[in-house]
């Protein structure tokens, strides 16, 4: 039997992109999940972000080991739909995963001129 205590409840890695120069989710904007194996990045998942700016389909509990990642969000096509130029073409955040049994929540807070990040939960 598996103490579901220690089984992680969410995808171990999400991400929501928030557009705040309008104020509202980034909706399918790419994502691609990597990790760094071997000196090199290794391509894990392309997806993109649902209607609510969400990205929740990076990695199963399954396939998910500590070590170093990068998302990668698609910037410029995002702000090409909406029609809006764009200082970055993409912006990448890398981060070590040191227990593969947490979550690990990736927000990016974007504009055409500036982006955030930090650890969310």
């Amino acid at each position: 039997m598996t103490d579901k205590s220690i089984v992680p409840q969410k995808a171990p890695i999400t991400s929501h992109v928030l557009d705040t120069s309008s104020g509202k989710p980034a909706a399918n904007l790419p994502v691609s999940l990597f990790q760094f194996v071997d000196q090199q990045w290794t391509l894990l998942k392309k997806s993109e972000t649902n209607g609510d700016g969400r990205c929740n389909d990076l990695v199963g509990i399954e396939n998910f080991t500590s070590g170093r990642y990068k998302v990668h969000f698609f910037v410029s096509q995002y702000f090409e739909t909406t029609s809006t130029k764009s200082m970055y073409p993409f912006v990448e955040i890398v981060f070590d995963i040191e227990n593969p049994l947490d979550h690990y929540h990736i927000p990016l807070l974007l504009s055409p001129f500036g982006y955030t990040t930090y650890r969310g939960s």
